[in-house]
């Protein structure tokens, strides 16, 4: 089907071999699920006084190798990924290349352990002309208020998630984000016995989808023995 300035041309031919095959209970059987991923990951320590410094790359690539293993009646059609798509089955529609770069920095002092990190995310899909851009940030620390018997735990993290897309030929732009804070304490009431107490609050913001959009308060008490 071609459309050249607002008319549409149909090859007749090929459009009477396909009608051709309405009365066919199927016309591919025997599907056959291949999805092939291949992931390379990369990680660097520096070490200095007091701090640890991480830097990394991976580098996540996934294709869809399935197939009809009976689709004899499709035989010179030459359908697109898309065409397929309709019919049931979008070959290649999962396809994506993804890039994460994580780097942390871990900090300790006589009293204080804190981690904070950064995560860039890049995703571009073979499909609808789909990318995605994300970034985590995120911090762990941990204070000694009384040391051997109590801590005070501290944790924040952030994740704004960027998705472009094509749909219907127009540009579709969403956005979400995710914010999680939360304190606690850990008493150290023996050398074995120990107790974790936690509060926090996350929140779920989805401005373009609404029904998925939620706030949420969570707590914790947890009792720890080490045999």
């Amino acid at each position: 089907m071609i459309s050249d300035d607002d008319t549409i041309k149909i090859d007749s031919a090929r459009w009477a071999k396909y009608a051709a095959l309405q009365d066919e209970p199927y016309l591919a059987t025997q599907f056959e699920e291949r999805l092939l991923k291949h992931t390379i990951e990369l990680a660097a320590t520096f070490r200095f006084p007091k701090n640890v410094l991480k830097v990394g790359g991976v580098w996540t690539y996934r294709t869809d190798l399935s197939k009809f293993n009976q689709d004899d009646l499709l035989d010179g059609f030459d359908f697109s990924d898309e065409t397929y798509g309709i019919l049931g089955y979008y070959f290649h529609g999962g396809d994506y290349f993804d890039a994460r770069y994580p780097i942390s920095l871990t900090t300790t002092l006589d009293r204080v352990r804190n981690t904070v990190s950064v995560t860039p995310r890049f995703r571009i899909y073979n499909r609808n002309e789909m990318s995605e851009f994300e970034w985590n940030l995120m911090d762990n620390a941990t204070i000694k208020l009384k040391p051997g018997f109590l801590d005070l735990m501290l944790h924040g993290s952030i994740r704004q998630n960027f998705m472009s897309r094509e749909e219907n030929g127009q540009d579709v732009d969403e956005m979400e984000m995710d914010l999680d804070l939360s304190a606690g304490a850990k008493f150290q009431l023996t050398e074995k016995l120990s107790t974790e107490c936690t509060l926090g609050a996350f929140f779920n913001y989805r401005p373009d989808n609404a029904s998925e959009d939620y706030r949420d308060i969570y707590g914790s008490v947890s009792v720890n023995y080490d045999f």
